[in-house]
């Protein structure tokens, strides 16, 4: 067995964790957060509210505290789009399984297509030789509520997801400048961020960038020794205290 284990895929609550990050941004305790979760999830049982809490917080407050990207997302913007681009990615960068399927083989997958089940039954059958037909229908219901396939007709269709420009370029400063400095075009490519995303081409990435470069979000775009790299402008706190967007 991988350590891809695929039994490490745990229902996701997508509407309730929105909620949650939309909610966390009210609060300074986290104690007093967790207990607002378990006592307000839709949920009728006590049980299952605790059990859907420990899923939210372990995907989307994975270090036991707010102020995480999320919520900052969130108090900055305002915006539902934004918001849901950027918990796509803080739950594939949580559940390694479920991202290795998205870059792998979902996005290579046309928009409109069938997604066939057998793709995704040996799929789990490369990353768990034992197989689970439980966690095949896992990954599908996971891959559903963030927005990846849309259920018609009893099959899953691979949807054409719209990501916001303004969540690549949030993404870029959280990951890669702390500060203002130099990027590389390749580290950037290199990190399955923008796929996570839902973003499918590098072609698309550095169209970006260079429309980020052309509205003075960034301060340079520019191919140094054959090598493409931005130069960038301000910190991420910047980007949250302005409210820049794309």
């Amino acid at each position: 067995m991988t350590d891809l284990a695929p039994n490490m895929i745990q229902e996701l609550p997508w509407k309730p964790a929105m909620q949650a990050a939309k909610d966390s941004v009210h609060f300074d305790d986290f104690a007093a957060f967790r207990a607002h979760l378990e006592e307000n999830l839709p949920y009728n049982s006590a049980v299952t509210r605790e059990r859907y809490t420990q899923t939210i917080i372990k995907y989307f407050f994975p270090n036991g505290s707010l102020g995480g990207l999320p919520g900052r997302v969130w108090q900055a913007y305002r915006d539902d789009l934004l918001l849901g681009d950027l918990m796509r990615y803080q739950f594939l960068t949580q559940e390694p399984t479920v991202a290795r399927f998205v870059v792998a083989h979902l996005n290579s997958i046309a928009p409109g297509s069938v997604l066939e089940h057998g793709l995704l039954e040996g799929f789990i059958e490369e990353v768990d030789p034992e197989g689970r037909k439980k966690m095949v229908e896992r990954l599908g219901q996971v891959l559903r509520r963030m927005g990846y396939l849309v259920r018609e007709r009893q099959q899953d269709i691979v949807t054409q997801l719209r990501p916001s420009k303004t969540s690549l370029l949030v993404l870029v400063h959280h990951l890669f400048a702390p500060t203002p400095r130099i990027v590389t075009l390749r580290d950037i490519l290199a990190d399955p961020f923008w796929q996570y995303l839902g973003f499918r081409q590098e072609e698309t990435v550095r169209r970006i960038l260079h429309e980020a470069n052309a509205r003075g979000l960034i301060a340079a775009y520019a191919t140094m020794d054959q090598l493409e790299q931005i130069t960038t402008r301000h910190t991420p706190d910047e980007w949250f205290a302005k409210r820049l967007q794309l």
